[in-house]
């Protein structure tokens, strides 16, 4: 993840370790129920440019795994308009990770089909 948030969110290496374990202490702390207001402080502090690089940078996590839920996805989306951020800006911002959006890719026949 750290390498992600140094790449995509352009932060220097340690500032990028602190923000993962902030992140990961946060949700170890209180999980979703802090969510909203960590978005809401984040969309007073940040400017533009910001919020783009930060919805970049959860799409890069996202898709670490080659692969994006439709979860995930949504969740993005909601922090996007909760930052303020237009439709389109965030529709462009997932077209770069198209190839890895879960309802995107074919599923494999299961047993039994096409056989």
């Amino acid at each position: 993840m750290e390498r992600v948030i140094v790449e995509e969110g352009e932060i220097p290496e340690e500032q990028a370790i602190i923000v993962v374990q902030m992140a990961k202490t946060q949700n170890l702390l209180f999980g979703g129920t802090d969510n909203f207001s960590v978005s809401k402080e984040f969309n007073r502090i940040a400017g533009h440019k910001q919020k783009l690089a930060l919805l970049k940078c959860l799409f890069a996590v996202s898709a670490a795994d080659d692969s994006i839920s439709t979860i995930e996805s949504n969740v993005i989306r909601q922090i996007a308009e909760e930052l303020g951020l237009e439709r389109g800006e965030f529709v462009e911002l997932r077209s770069r990770y198209r190839e890895h959006l879960a309802v995107l890719k074919k599923k494999p026949p299961t047993s039994g089909e096409g056989g």
